[in-house]
Parts: structure tokens; C-alpha cells; sequence
């Protein structure tokens, strides 16, 4: 987990007031924190951080597609979901 001064303490790096980072790095946890737990989980974080439009273009949406579509007949059932997870 990362808490809010740990964040505050990384972000430092780009800007030395700290007043402005440790705000900035509540506002960061405050929309990123869906656990509410006060800190980020690690998927709290990768969330935050993914490049959404790197991560859903096409090629990627297809390269998932096709991994869940194991008989390759163009939609993904329920026993091709149970062996994937």
C-alpha cells in the first residue's frame, strides 16, 4: 500500500513545496482510493497510473478477445471464462 505521505514524499522529486505535494497527493489518494482505506492497494495504483487509451486500443482489446475465445467461434462462454480464471 502506499499512504498518502509516501506518495507525497515521491512526488517531491517534481516540485520541493511540500504543502503543494501533500495536497496534491490527498487529492491523488482521494480519487484513486476506492477501497476508502485511506492509502492506495497496488490495483488502486495500477488504475490510477494505466495509460487508458494505450491499454484499450484495439489491438489489445483483440489480443484479450482472442485469449478468452479459446474455440475461436467469435464470442467468449461461460466454460471459456471458467478456464481462463
Amino acid at each position: 500500500m502506499i499512504s498518502v505521505f509516501e506518495l507525497a514524499e515521491a512526488l517531491q522529486i517534481f516540485n520541493e513545496n511540500y504543502g503543494q505535494v501533500l495536497e496534491e497527493a490527498h487529492k491523488i489518494i482521494e480519487q484513486a482510493n476506492l477501497s476508502q482505506s485511506g492509502s492506495l492497494f497496488y490495483s488502486e495504483w495500477l488504475v490510477a497510473t494505466a495509460n487508458k487509451d494505450e491499454l484499450l486500443a484495439e489491438e489489445n482489446l483483440n489480443c484479450v478477445f482472442n485469449f478468452f475465445d479459446k474455440e475461436k467461434c467469435g464470442f467468449v462462454g461461460i466454460d471459456e471464462m471458467i478456464v481462463a480464471f
